[in-house]
């Protein structure tokens, strides 16, 4: 009987947040719900993601739903993960067989970091490579997102974009950038380059180079340009995703210095961790 009610109900949700110094995620939100929040300042998140549940094949694709968020000034956030595959007597009766693409997926994503597991179920080395010891995450400056030939490749089809899932980010500090690239559940190859990777023109003028790390450990940084991309295989699944990491070159003098940062963290350079 009233077109304001939904609008008044979370209006005054967020004043009550507002007046206990809390914040609001929006859980399952639909669209009008994400949009409202542009009224409340207190709303920092939203899920853009289904519910998590064990050996879900499609839950974690949030590299589209994350740019309706990110466009309304709020972190998406990919739901909880388990960070190992088994768990016993768990209420659903499965495994998780990649845990490790769920927690760089919910690292990437700008929004918060939520393991759910059960209790003495944590692998805590995997999911400490989200964050530093005091459990700050190290994320990128904005959340990892399906580059355009993807989505064009989803809608219309052909042979044309990466037929899996391409997203990319970066970190700026002051004037660099460092980018970083994602793949998974690739079903064809696809040449990456800073200009589809979607970097920025800002970007094209660093002397950049690209590296991987795997279980091999570092991968030797090679140059990275648009006539040197990088060759994203249908190697990149779920089991053994891709992330590949790019950094200018630094001058010391006469010198070239490569930063590579922190190895040991899903996203190496970080503006929390590095001025």
């Amino acid at each position: 009987n009233n077109v304001y009610v939904a609008r008044d109900w979370l209006m005054q949700m967020g004043k009550g947040a507002e007046l206990n110094g809390m914040t609001v995620q929006y859980c399952m939100s639909l669209s009008r719900h994400v949009l409202q929040s542009l009224e409340i300042p207190v709303v920092t998140q939203a899920r853009a993601s289904d519910d998590f549940q064990p050996n879900d094949y499609l839950q974690w694709r949030i590299g589209m739903s994350s740019m309706f968020a990110w466009a309304v000034g709020i972190a998406p956030f990919k739901d909880t993960f388990w960070t190992t595959s088994v768990q016993p007597d768990n209420y659903y009766n499965k495994s998780e067989p990649f845990p490790a693409m769920h927690a760089v997926i919910s690292t990437l994503s700008r929004g918060p970091v939520g393991p759910g597991d059960m209790i003495n179920g944590t692998d805590v080395p995997l999911l400490m490579k989200c964050c530093a010891t005091d459990g700050l995450i190290l994320n990128p400056s904005k959340p990892a997102m399906a580059i355009d030939a993807q989505i064009m490749q989803e809608a219309f089809g052909g042979d044309t974009g990466p037929t899996g899932e391409l997203w990319t980010t970066y970190t700026d500090i002051s004037h660099l950038r460092f980018g970083i690239i994602f793949a998974t559940n690739m079903a064809n190859s696809f040449n990456v380059t800073p200009s589809n990777a979607l970097f920025g023109k800002a970007y094209q003028s660093q002397d950049n180079h690209l590296f991987g790390v795997d279980r091999r450990g570092v991968l030797s940084p090679k140059k990275y340009s648009d006539k040197h991309p990088v060759l994203i295989t249908p190697k990149c699944t779920n089991a053994n995703f891709c992330l590949y990491y790019t950094t200018p070159t630094l001058k010391y003098g006469t010198q070239n210095i490569l930063l590579l940062g922190e190895l040991s963290k899903w996203v190496p350079i970080s503006a929390k961790r590095i001025t």
